[in-house]
């Protein structure tokens, strides 16, 4: 999530599911219950919000390494990551979010949810009400539970190479199912290409890959997202 970004940007939820179910992918069964354990931890995490402050749901639902990826921002990671981000949300305002597409590994181990944020503050005595799109990635921990290991805010497409265009990923952080049927890369970017004068023009960006296993057992593409950076490091 996201709580201030600019509308321009925001990716209509609609929108966002369709890219990420336009890949050829071979899905395993999953059940119901299994994809529903992933909703219903992330609907409460956003009732967790509402209740006590993204900064107290987010310490509380995060893993402590977890990476927190926002729009035109570096790559944050770990608990100094949640109060950088949340730390001076303002008083009164609120941050509530709503799953609206669930995707993981056969057994339930890891996944991720995506729907639409919903920023609430008032400035200068004026309600403002900010909407986006998200990407969480969960989990499942030692004790059983679900935590997240990376939130996403804002996600778009990853860019790809084209003509006079070059993308270099670098990952920093993968995870694979138990069953090494699903996993989850997260990294940083750089693409080259060049202005109207031609001149050389970098970008610098983050992204999650998600892919599963096919029939064949290559992996294959779920949803490759990204968003942009400043720079490419993590902190």
């Amino acid at each position: 999530m996201y709580p201030f970004h600019d509308l321009k940007r925001r990716l209509p939820s609609a929108v966002l599911a369709l890219g990420m179910s336009c890949f050829p992918v071979t899905l395993l069964a999953q059940s119901d219950s299994v994809l529903a354990r992933f909703k219903n931890i992330d609907t409460e995490f956003s009732k967790f919000s509402a209740a006590k402050g993204p900064l107290e749901a987010f310490l509380a639902y995060l893993t402590d390494d977890a990476y927190l990826m926002q729009p035109d921002q570096v790559v944050l990671s770990g608990k100094n990551a949640v109060f950088a981000q949340y730390g001076s949300f303002p008083k009164g305002g609120s941050l509530t979010w709503d799953p609206d597409f669930t995707e993981c590994s056969a057994v339930g181990d890891l996944g991720y949810t995506t729907g639409k944020y919903w920023s609430k503050r008032t400035v200068n005595n004026i309600p403002r009400t900010l909407e986006g799109t998200y990407m969480t990635v969960w989990k499942k921990q030692a004790d059983g539970s679900l935590k997240a290991i990376a939130d996403l805010g804002s996600p778009s497409l990853m860019p790809q190479e084209l003509a006079g265009v070059t993308v270099k990923r670098s990952p920093f952080k993968s995870e694979v199912s138990a069953a090494g049927d699903f996993g989850v890369t997260m990294g940083t970017y750089e693409m080259k290409s060049k202005d109207a004068d031609g001149k050389e023009k970098l970008e610098y960006g983050k992204y999650v890959w998600i892919w599963r296993k096919g029939s064949d057992g290559k992996k294959e593409t779920v949803t490759d997202m990204s968003n942009a950076s400043p720079a490419p490091h993590v902190k």
